[in-house]
């Protein structure tokens, strides 16, 4: 069966807090028959327009069972109502190809069609968490057709300078940031800290760009390792000394462990340069 004679699929992809929900919201409202539209929600308590949505769990462990189960579920909820379209908010944490499985590798290929793909993102998403949050966006990203990025309290120029910049070099230009990870251990050990403060201060080096591998390991680094509990730790078992070395060491590798998962690494692109499709077009909203 032709994409004519199918349904269209609306798909938007993106973290939570991107703006997906109050997109869809907007594009519903322009709609001349919104109840003829079928919102369908990969995440948990949405709601758009005074619509009933149908909420689906799709995630990246799921055999093809469980898959063609998530299918039927959508193809019933069609059946009950004339649809003329569906909006799709796709969850930011499941890949782009457990999406084409469950709309072509299942009996949802014969009535529905993939009609186009926005990635919603914003700058600081952009900037400090895309590429460590594993390759769930990466695909998203790879397989959109139109990005809308919020560029928030930036300038559109500020947000051109650094988010495009970061869109072009995703998966290409990742550096290796264990030597910054180095510093941020050494920094831990220095600056005392104690584990309610380490959390804004977490946040803080976020919003200031700092890598989240660095900023993880300093997090963690600071009240395990800084020097009020290293001495307290002295006094309390001077007599043994293992148990010093052990805290000290233990310590480190555990904050050097935590933040190494975030490392992003060199993520194959098939020889590409440019990681967005050729055809996508990038929009910018406030």
């Amino acid at each position: 069966m032709s994409s004519v004679s199918t349904i269209p699929i609306f798909v938007v992809t993106g973290f939570l807090s991107s703006g997906k929900t109050t997109f869809i919201n907007q594009q519903i409202k322009l709609r001349k028959m919104p109840s003829a539209t079928l919102v369908i929600s990969g995440e948990d308590d949405i709601s758009h327009h005074n619509l009933d949505t149908l909420s689906i769990q799709l995630d990246n462990t799921m055999t093809p069972e469980q898959v063609k189960t998530v299918a039927h579920t959508i193809q019933d909820a069609i059946q009950k109502k004339p649809v003329r379209e569906i909006w799709l908010e796709w969850n930011g944490m499941t890949s782009f190809q457990q999406l084409e499985t469950l709309i072509y590798q299942t009996q949802l290929s014969r009535i529905v069609h993939i009609q186009h793909v926005y990635f919603m993102t914003t700058c600081d998403f952009v900037d400090t968490m895309l590429g460590p949050t594993g390759l769930a966006p990466i695909s998203q990203l790879m397989n959109a057709d139109s990005i809308l990025l919020r560029h928030e309290n930036r300038s559109r120029e500020q947000a051109e300078y650094g988010s495009i910049k970061s869109l072009e070099s995703t998966g290409e230009n990742y550096y290796n940031q264990l030597p910054s990870m180095g510093f941020a251990l050494l920094g831990g050990m220095i600056f005392p800290m104690c584990d309610r403060a380490a959390i804004p201060m977490f946040r803080s080096l976020l919003l200031r760009k700092v890598k989240l591998p660095v900023a993880i390991t300093f997090m963690l680094a600071s009240p395990l390792l800084n020097p009020i509990v290293l001495i307290s730790t002295w006094y309390a078992f001077g007599d043994h000394l293992e148990f010093f070395w052990s805290r000290f060491i233990l310590g480190a590798i555990v904050a050097l462990l935590a933040g190494l998962p975030y490392v992003p690494h060199r993520i194959p692109l098939s020889g590409a340069h440019w990681p967005i499709a050729s055809h996508c077009q990038v929009y910018w909203a406030s």
